[in-house]
């Protein structure tokens, strides 16, 4: 039953997300670089503004669960399953309103519904791979500037000596900058803690399917940290 209840948050979350996309389009349509952009751009944008949006909330709430007390008190189901639909949800509602996803992202997306599905469906204190999911999306949600520089790349302007639009230039290239750094840090800090865990993992040799699969899917996962990586340390102005 709860699973199901955390499958159906998940899809209702990715619903309200998609609802999004239309105004906020709408809204973006007084920009003259958005409006040059193919309706496929366009919603990738839409997409990354929202994911920045969602995953800045997710992060102030976080913050604020965890300094009274500690991160214990954020591992348990339910809180876990919420944070992880709000999360996830816009990654099913990318796929679903994005056609022409980068297929790096477009893998990034499916494999976090799958992860979403083992959150979903077995007990953080009994599975410490749900521990380990949870360690990774807290780790993603911290450097959400990165969409937003994913989505504000687009309104660069290069060729032009207006002054409004070269502050806008600077101000999304210094987003990109702290965007990297932080995003930097979070990912080292993530591969490290994982890389321990498994190492300790292969000592006491204690694997199970999940924790094979979840290593299987960690690869693209980084490999896309890498690609977004090498998106943020590229100068663009």
């Amino acid at each position: 039953m709860d699973f199901l209840i955390s499958i159906s948050k998940l899809c209702l979350i990715a619903g309200v997300y998609s609802l999004l996309y239309k105004p906020i389009t709408y809204l973006l349509l007084q920009n003259n670089k958005f409006n040059s952009c193919s309706q496929n751009r366009k919603n990738y944008i839409v997409k990354n503004l929202i994911k920045t949006f969602s995953m800045f909330l997710i992060f102030l709430n976080f913050i604020y669960i965890i300094y009274p007390a500690n991160f214990n008190s954020f591992l348990t189901n339910k809180i876990i399953r919420n944070y992880g639909a709000l999360y996830v949800g816009n990654d099913l509602g990318g796929l679903i309103m994005v056609k022409k996803l980068p297929k790096s992202t477009k893998t990034h997306h499916i494999i976090t519904l799958f992860l979403y599905g083992i959150v979903a469906y077995f007990d953080v204190e009994k599975n410490d791979i749900v521990r380990m999911i949870t360690i990774y999306t807290v780790f993603s949600f911290i450097p959400y500037s990165v969409n937003g520089f994913l989505a504000m790349r687009f309104f660069i302007n290069k060729d032009t000596k207006n002054k409004k639009q070269l502050l806008l230039n600077k101000i999304i290239d210094i987003n990109r900058i702290c965007a990297k750094y932080t995003y930097m840090i979070t990912c080292i800090c993530n591969w490290i803690i994982h890389l321990l865990y498994f190492v300790n993992k292969f000592i006491i040799w204690d694997f199970n399917i999940l924790h094979i699969l979840y290593m299987l899917f960690l690869i693209p996962i980084i490999n896309d940290d890498l690609v977004l990586l090498s998106w943020l340390n590229k100068k663009i102005c």
